[in-house]
């Protein structure tokens, strides 16, 4: 009796390892540069972000993403938390625009003034 209980246990675990181990779980994350956009009028329906590490693009739906930094356009760098859909579109949840870097060189000298806010005086 306890060896065909083990047996059915061992068997019940295999199965179970087998078709969980398939699927692809999870928020999945990666980095690229929007290609382009997809738009109904005047809504974004999705982007193609272009993959540098794998020369490959990635299409996903953004009706339900969030989008920090503002909304992306083509040619900016983003960082897309996903979770995989059907028909090779993504579903993206966080669109990250990751902005651009305006190099500033303190050794060339300059005629503009720089900007800064007025002191504030601490209260006594």
């Amino acid at each position: 009796m306890k060896k065909i209980f083990v047996f059915i246990s061992v068997i019940a675990v295999m199965s179970l390892l087998t078709l969980s181990g398939c699927r692809e779980k999870g928020i999945q994350t990666i980095s690229g540069q929007v290609r382009n956009l997809v738009m109904d009028g005047d809504t974004l329906k999705g982007i193609v972000v272009f993959i540098n590490e794998h020369q490959d693009t990635m299409a996903f739906t953004v009706d339900e993403a969030q989008f920090q930094n503002g909304v992306s356009l083509p040619k900016d760098s983003v960082i897309v938390d996903f979770i995989y859909g059907q028909n090779d579109i993504n579903r993206a949840l966080v669109v990250t625009v990751i902005p651009k870097v305006v190099p500033f060189d303190a050794e060339t000298p300059t005629t503009d003034t720089l900007v800064t806010a007025p002191m504030i005086k601490p209260k006594k």
